[in-house]
């Protein structure tokens, strides 16, 4: 049996390439940075599901810089609070 292919993202935080279905997909939303779970809502970033790898990201400008606006400190407050719940499993990055 032939083994599938599965498609590489690279995280924005720590940058290393993983496997797509490791990774959280989130995009730019008129309400602000959201997962996006289709794939085909325009412009997205990958990033692992980890503090670690959001602090980095947030510390290199990442978001600022893929979405090419400023973002608000109350969105990443938002958004380490979501990525928290979803690292416990409690719910999916809003």
């Amino acid at each position: 049996m032939e083994e599938r292919y599965v498609p590489m993202r690279r995280c924005v935080g720590c940058m290393r390439s993983l496997p797509k279905p490791q990774l959280i997909r989130l995009a730019d939303t008129p309400d602000g940075i959201a997962e996006e779970l289709s794939g085909r809502g325009g412009r997205g970033v990958y990033l692992c599901v980890s503090e670690d790898c959001l602090s980095k990201a947030i510390k290199k400008n990442a978001f600022s810089r893929s979405f090419k606006r400023k973002i608000e400190d109350e969105e990443y407050d938002r958004l380490r609070e979501a990525l928290r719940l979803h690292a416990e499993g409690s719910l999916e990055v809003m």
